[in-house]
């Protein structure tokens, strides 16, 4: 374990989005490949860890991933007490070690858009570099400390969404204000250092298959013959790069 942990810190801005990813899939698909079990199990407890899950709830969350699927497992099969044994054991592992060894938590939103989420990006719009904008706002506002109170959104932050820049950001927000998706409640204040307040008009979704980005939303609610007939053959090419 001490080895696969070491592959993960030091480079995880490189590796996170593949890694999230990986981590969709496994929890979707479980174990699909023999002698894969115990490093799978180990990115599995090293993701409850970054969610600051406590030593319980991870073993929890993890024991019910183990039951709920038919693992292509030797291990799993012939001595799954043994498994769980050994799960306490991995889990008991990293959080003693963690703070001496110098493991840090993988770089994240803490809360993540759903495929239902995108489908209702694309009713609104059927400009893709809206969409892209679209998502990025909605996963800012998610996250939010309080969205109920409304959320400030900084220019700084906006300039940082999918398919904006210092020209375009007014005209993209402007536009998510026309459809009512948001509303400003509250001018900034120089003096007080503070942000514009939008309050947002929207309703998550937290019942459907986790996405990472509006791309693979978009491959998950879409078939590839529907997504060419949305998009021009550049954006679909930008969709479906990584060859899925």
């Amino acid at each position: 374990m001490k080895n696969y942990f070491q592959v993960y810190t030091g480079r995880l801005d490189d590796q996170m989005p593949s890694f999230r990813k990986e981590i969709a899939t496994i929890l979707k698909d479980g174990i699909k490949e023999y002698g894969t079990r115990y490093y799978t199990q180990c990115k599995l407890v090293y993701h409850y860890w970054s969610l600051n899950c406590t030593k319980e709830e991870c073993y929890e969350s993890i024991r019910k991933w183990y039951l709920s699927h038919d693992h292509q497992s030797k291990d799993w099969r012939n001595n799954p007490d043994r498994v769980l044994k050994n799960l306490e054991s991995a889990i008991e592992c990293l959080y003693r070690n963690a703070p001496f060894k110098g493991y840090h938590p993988y770089p994240k939103y803490k809360k993540h858009l759903r495929a239902a989420d995108v489908r209702n990006i694309v009713q609104m719009t059927p400009d893709y570099r809206k969409q892209k904008f679209i998502f990025s706002l909605l996963r800012y506002a998610l996250n939010a400390k309080d969205l109920r109170a409304g959320f400030r959104l900084p220019k700084k932050a906006i300039i940082k969404f999918d398919a904006c820049s210092n020209t375009s950001y007014q005209g993209k927000i402007s536009f998510c204000e026309s459809i009512g998706l948001i509303a400003k409640i509250k001018e900034h204040s120089r003096e007080d250092h503070r942000a514009r307040t939008y309050r947002l008009n929207y309703e998550f979704f937290d019942d459907e298959e986790v996405v990472e980005s509006l791309e693979d939303g978009l491959k998950k609610i879409f078939k590839l013959r529907d997504l060419r007939k949305k998009y021009s053959r550049h954006y679909f090419h930008l969709i479906t790069k990584d060859g899925t």
